[in-house]
């Protein structure tokens, strides 16, 4: 049996629309997105930024890749994760616009949310086009949703 690697009221959500298989349909994105902000917005006492949903959500931290030379040269950030540490990374591209880094962060966001599962001692990523248009999504609506409540 899959377990996520989400918590409590987060788990909550994923397993409010995720269907039997685990996934988050595609048209089902920006309402989980937006269920996800209510959230935070709740555990955090109104005040809500990307960097602080990261973190509240499970991710352990945020790297730039200066500090570790992780990515490939196109890549704008990834997501590391190391289940037998309990600890999950994003790693950023600094060289990128302050809206690309952003978005970079909001994207991983939702490879964490929608994608990362631990299947016993395995951490996976299901990768793919749709796996980054979904991320994509979740991307935009998290922003958007983030945005309406500042």
């Amino acid at each position: 049996m899959n377990k996520l690697h989400l918590t409590g009221a987060y788990l909550r959500a994923f397993r409010k629309y995720a269907g039997e298989g685990g996934h988050v349909q595609i048209w089902d994105i920006m309402r989980y997105a937006a269920d996800i902000v209510d959230i935070a917005a709740r555990e955090q006492s109104g005040s809500l930024n990307l960097l602080d949903f990261a973190y509240s959500i499970g991710i352990t931290g945020i790297i730039y890749n200066e500090q570790v030379d992780m990515l490939r040269p196109n890549e704008y950030g990834t997501i590391m994760v190391f289940p037998d540490e309990h600890k999950t990374y994003i790693v950023i591209d600094e060289k990128r616009s302050r809206q690309e880094r952003r978005f970079t962060l909001a994207h991983e966001i939702g490879h964490y949310m929608l994608h990362i599962r631990d299947n016993g001692r395995d951490f996976c990523t299901e990768t793919g086009e749709q796996r980054e248009i979904e991320a994509d999504l979740f991307a935009g609506a998290l922003i958007h949703f983030i945005d309406q409540r500042i």
